[in-house]
């Protein structure tokens, strides 16, 4: 699943200025015709990168929700007196409002076996984790190693993924991954209706 924009978006990209540079050496356009021809390029290329884009965040969301249900489980693979009772956990959870209450908790549930309690409460110190602003919140990340400690690694390795997709998706990563999927405009579109000229070149207005 990526998590940057893939070698695809490069791809339109350089597909992009290859047409570009091809309209631009041919000598049976006239200045008009050739715009248009290269304002629907450009069209093309926005409209292939927006696909992709969404495409690419549809598989992140799905990955990050099989993240989650390998971490906390599936509420639909369990029987009705399971979900009822890890919604309690879930209500007692989400009531905690400092770290030290959580391990607190997280170390009662440990000691009577009750591994949806744990759960809940690894649940709650994943949301404050990811809800912290950078560099805040390491008191939760304290309670949620805590409660991976006990867990199987798959539950490690889910979590360190996780928490790169978190990252990636936020402050100056967020806008390196926004820019990787822009289109450059040709200097010839620059303050021009692309969308228009577009639609006159598939029109065939103009040659």
């Amino acid at each position: 699943m990526p998590t940057q924009p893939s070698d695809e978006a490069r791809k339109i990209q350089n597909r992009l200025r290859d047409r570009v540079a091809d309209l631009r050496s041919r000598k049976d356009l006239s200045d008009e015709g050739r715009r248009h021809q290269i304002a629907k390029a450009k069209d093309d290329a926005d409209n292939a990168m927006q696909k992709l884009r969404v495409e690419n965040e549809a598989a992140r969301q799905q990955r990050e929700e099989t993240l989650l249900r390998r971490l906390f489980g599936n509420a639909a693979a369990r029987d009705a007196t399971s979900v009822v009772s890890f919604r309690d956990a879930q209500d007692r959870a989400e009531r905690l409002t400092k770290p030290d209450e959580a391990v607190e908790l997280l170390a009662r549930a440990r000691r009577s076996g009750d591994t949806l309690l744990a759960k809940a409460v690894g649940m709650k110190a994943l949301n404050e984790t990811r809800a912290a602003l950078p560099g805040a919140g390491s008191e939760w990340v304290a309670v949620l190693n805590q409660w991976a400690h006990d867990e199987p690694p798959t539950v490690d390795e889910a979590l360190t993924e996780l928490s790169q997709m978190h990252h990636a998706n936020t402050g100056p990563r967020q806008i390196g991954r926004s820019f990787s999927y822009s289109v450059p405009t040709p200097l010839e579109l620059r303050g021009s209706n692309i969308a228009l000229l577009a639609r006159q070149a598939d029109k065939g207005d103009a040659a």
